[in-house]
């Protein structure tokens, strides 16, 4: 039997991304490395930060009334044949999950859950057809 020792993972902070103003709840990575790569972060301040990981820059995005609790890529990639993400999902306590455009930087689509209540998660399938809520 032989000891094999694993190397442990070197980690370190590359840079602080600042902007939300209360919790931040979530982060994602967004699925595709591209010319843009992106992370995406959600709050409870009630807003969605799309950063750009190449210039740190970052777009706000306003339209939920509670916080975002949950945010999800979509595997559908843009036209633009530069392997960025097409859509995303944002689920949040104000009971709705919006899909975004990310092109458009618009909602395509608010789904309201029947009773109101939260939804506090979402995900896409691999494939990006479907969208799962909970």
């Amino acid at each position: 039997m032989t000891n094999d020792t694993v190397s442990p993972i070197s980690v370190q902070l590359v840079h602080a991304l600042r902007g939300h103003t209360s919790d931040v709840n979530s982060v994602i990575f967004s699925p595709i490395h591209s010319n843009s790569p992106l992370l995406a972060s959600c709050s409870s301040d009630k807003t969605i930060r799309l950063w750009n990981l190449n210039d740190q820059s970052s777009t706000t995005l306003t339209r939920h009334t509670y916080q975002v609790h949950c945010l999800a890529f979509s595997p559908i990639l843009n036209d633009n044949k530069d392997s960025t993400a097409k859509y995303m999902a944002s689920a949040s306590t104000d009971g709705t999950c919006l899909l975004w455009d990310l092109t458009t930087i618009s909602v395509l689509k608010e789904y309201k859950h029947d009773s109101g209540s939260p939804i506090r998660v979402c995900q896409f399938s691999s494939d990006g057809i479907l969208l799962a809520t909970g």
